[in-house]
């Protein structure tokens, strides 16, 4: 098995897919009627956004903006096959981008002085303390 990291292309193609992949993550079935709120964002470069590829297979995500030198992480899922695994993808990628923030500061042409995270429920802190 394979894992890589790596910085998506900004495309609408990739932004789609992206975008995609975050609704599968959360469990919506019907994912061709979605409400694509970060399309443009991710377009325009405002987000940017890491993968994780397991043997080239996109499972999990991780949407970085910037605002006054902190990096925020607005969104971070994994596909449902994909989470609560051994190799913890979501986390690992995380990780990797903490680990390798300088790839953060040169896209927006800044230094990172803090990172924030929001989550959007409670049930998840603890992964985000870990």
């Amino acid at each position: 098995m394979k894992i890589e990291y790596i910085v998506m292309d900004n495309t609408h193609e990739n932004a789609m897919n992206a975008e995609r992949m975050r609704y599968q993550s959360y469990g919506v079935k019907n994912i061709e009627k979605i409400d694509a709120e970060y399309l443009e964002d991710i377009k325009e470069g405002s987000v940017l956004v890491f993968l994780c590829l397991v043997d080239d297979k996109p499972v999990a995500a991780c949407y970085i903006s910037n605002y006054n030198n902190t990096l925020f992480v607005e969104y971070l899922f994994t596909l449902a096959e994909y989470q609560r695994k051994q190799l913890y993808y979501g986390k690992n990628l995380l990780q990797y981008i903490l680990d390798n923030k300088k790839i953060v500061e040169e896209y927006f042409e800044c230094t990172i002085n803090q990172s924030l995270l929001y989550p959007a429920n409670n049930n998840v802190i603890p992964l985000y303390e870990s």
